[in-house]
């Protein structure tokens, strides 16, 4: 058996704790299953020292525990010995790496001090300009050292002398965080009273999270005009960010259909408005797919005329239909080839929708927001496709061009306002809507089937059902409107043609041998 006085166990024990100690900080971080094994194995050394005499020593089997815990105690020791010596073997060759490769690239300046300002280690170039050996320096002051061959004169731009620099770095002591890095950029006069300009990177250096010092790493510059240039280049590179970053905001805000075509790439990139206006599939797209959009008519035109830009002729203006949701609309392009640019053949441009509305705006929200034709025939083709039974009821406000004229647009507005309200809460229900056709003409969809059919007994039974008597003031008004109404499953299959039903109803209404202001399509076919 391995027995000696417990006394030397917990000497190891103890030097087992700092030997993890030392671990730790070499780690850079608190290894705490070691340090805990470490404080346990002190714990119970002390215990077996006190327990030795009165309860181990002289009998078999604990005397037998004793000496394998004393083994497991020098062996632990030796572990974390070894350990720390290999821990310590490869930071030293990963500094020395550091240096060397420091010393062959163009960051051949650097100095490392610790808390104290005391010098760690430093590079030759800046030796050269103290006029000093390293052994002088090391173990000394850092500005003890600097104050007595060299003078800073401009820090990051700014004049500064040694004393201003040397509180500044002792400032920096009490604010420094792990993570933290700062570029520096000083501009000195050397031993011999030359302009030296050093570009440095900062660090400081932290041990279990307690400041221990910190390491500038940097190159050192004598080329004043290259200097320049890189600052040149530097604001440069910042401007072009800017521009980046405000044209990136500009296609985010912006209600313009934007687009640019790589030509090369034979892609289109249309913007977020682009296509929420065009109901695209997505941002990027084929532009052989998205030419298919145009009407084939339209398309000869427009690659035609793209096909003539010139320096001469760079910009393009055009209307042409495009695909949008199963219904051509009409749209207008404005754009530019890009011929500065030499790597890509680009073309950039706007690309908007016409507003189809052949009426002037009436700055009546009710009125100035209301769907026009092409949104109709979306609306219809959805409710056809859900197979759902709708009215296309068309209506004309035919004496509001007297009214405007014997009262002003504003009453003529208000009265249409008032009206078209009042279509809104007696025939629309969530699937419906309002849509304005023209000036005078609206068309009202009509899903709920009691609604249709307060409507249809309305206009069979009633020669003026759609009229409405409205005041104003002094000014009392009657609105004079016809209707034609055309049946979804009933008149027609298609959306274009249930429109036009109504409108042929719509004419007859108006004919002045028919009694009736309203007119349904099926009662025209049946009477034939």
């Amino acid at each position: 058996m391995f027995l000696q006085d417990p006394i030397f166990p917990l000497i190891m024990t103890v030097f087992t704790l700092f030997m993890v100690i030392i671990q730790s900080i070499q780690s850079e971080k608190l290894l705490k299953k070691s340090i805990a094994l470490a404080f346990l194995n002190i714990t119970i050394a002390i215990v077996v020292l006190i327990v030795y005499k009165p309860y181990i020593e002289s009998k078999k089997i604990y005397e037998q525990v004793y000496s394998y815990y004393s083994i497991f105690v020098y062996v632990f020791y030796f572990v974390v010995f070894i350990t720390s010596f290999k821990t310590s073997i490869l930071k030293a060759n990963h500094y020395q790496l550091f240096v060397k490769s420091i010393k062959e690239s163009k960051w051949n300046a650097y100095y490392v001090v610790d808390k104290n300002e005391r010098i760690k280690d430093i590079s030759q170039s800046f030796l050269d300009e103290i006029n000093m050996e390293k052994e002088e320096v090391i173990g000394k002051k850092l500005f003890n050292v600097f104050n007595k061959t060299i003078r800073f004169i401009q820090f990051n731009g700014t004049e500064i002398n040694n004393r201003a620099l040397e509180n500044y770095y002792k400032e920096y002591r009490k604010k420094a965080q792990i993570g933290d890095d700062f570029v520096e950029e000083h501009v000195i006069l050397n031993s011999e009273g030359k302009q030296v300009i050093f570009k440095l990177m900062m660090q400081p250096v932290f041990v279990l999270g307690k400041f221990k010092g910190r390491i500038v790493v940097g190159e050192r510059k004598t080329d004043f005009d290259l200097l320049g240039v890189e600052k040149k280049l530097s604001e440069s590179n910042k401007d072009l960010e800017s521009i980046k970053l405000k044209f990136i905001a500009t296609l985010e805000i912006s209600k313009e259909g934007l687009f640019y075509i790589d030509l090369d790439q034979r892609i289109i990139w249309a913007s977020d408005a682009l296509v929420q206006i065009l109901n695209l599939p997505d941002n990027t797209l084929e532009l052989n797919d998205f030419r298919k959009l145009f009407h084939p008519e339209d398309l000869t035109t427009y690659l035609s005329v793209i096909g003539e830009l010139s320096l001469s002729k760079q910009q393009y203006y055009l209307k042409y239909r495009i695909l949008k949701d199963g219904n051509y609309i009409w749209v207008e392009e404005r754009g530019k080839r890009i011929f500065d640019d030499h790597t890509t053949t680009t073309i950039m441009g706007t690309l908007n929708p016409i507003n189809a509305k052949h009426f002037r705006s009436t700055n009546i929200e009710v009125l100035d927001h209301l769907g026009n034709y092409h949104e109709l025939l979306v609306k219809m083709k959805k409710l056809i496709d859900k197979d759902n039974y709708f009215y296309v009821l068309l209506i004309e406000l035919k004496n509001i061009p007297k009214i405007n004229e014997e009262y002003g647009w504003e009453v003529g507005n208000m009265l249409m306002a008032e009206y078209i309200n009042k279509m809104y809460s007696s025939f629309v229900t969530e699937n419906g809507g309002v849509y304005r056709m023209s000036g005078l003409k609206f068309v009202v969809l009509i899903t709920d089937p009691r609604k249709m059919d307060f409507v249809q007994k309305g206009i069979r039974s009633n020669e003026t059902f759609l009229n409405l008597s409205m005041r104003y003031g002094s000014i009392q008004s009657e609105l004079e409107v016809f209707a034609g109404v055309s049946v979804s499953k009933e008149d027609a299959v298609k959306e274009e043609h249930l429109y036009q039903a109504a409108e042929e109803a719509l004419k007859i209404a108006k004919n002045p041998s028919f009694s009736h202001h309203g007119v349904f399509y099926k009662d025209l076919v049946n009477n034939e």
